[in-house]
């Protein structure tokens, strides 16, 4: 069975954020401070600050994802519009999570 043109591009810019988010984060690893503002749901103060390598939480989280939806996607090959929901909500996280990185670095440094 062909693939859907719209669900490979979902795909396509998943892995196009998870692999920004993971260089973004190797160019600016130099450059962050000790703590960055990581946990925005804790209360203000220091209990939001993460270390750096916390960071990977966001593009990691993204991947695990990315995998989940591709299993669901393998044996739920018939159903296209539940592939287009799940790769839809699948490329939305991915791109928020990476806005969130970006911010994120840029606030810190």
């Amino acid at each position: 069975m062909e693939e859907d043109k719209l669900v490979r591009f979902e795909k396509t810019a998943t892995l196009f954020f998870i692999i920004t988010s993971f260089f973004l984060f190797a160019l600016f690893w130099g450059k962050l401070p000790p703590q960055v503002p990581l946990f925005y749901s804790r209360p203000w103060g220091e209990e939001q600050l993460g270390k750096p390598l916390e960071l990977l939480i966001l593009p990691g989280t993204s991947f695990l994802f990315y995998l989940g939806a591709a299993l669901i996607c393998k044996f739920y090959s018939l159903e296209k519009l539940l592939l287009r929901i799940i790769n839809i909500g699948v490329t939305l996280f991915s791109f928020l999570s990476f806005l969130t990185l970006l911010k994120i670095i840029t606030l810190a440094i």
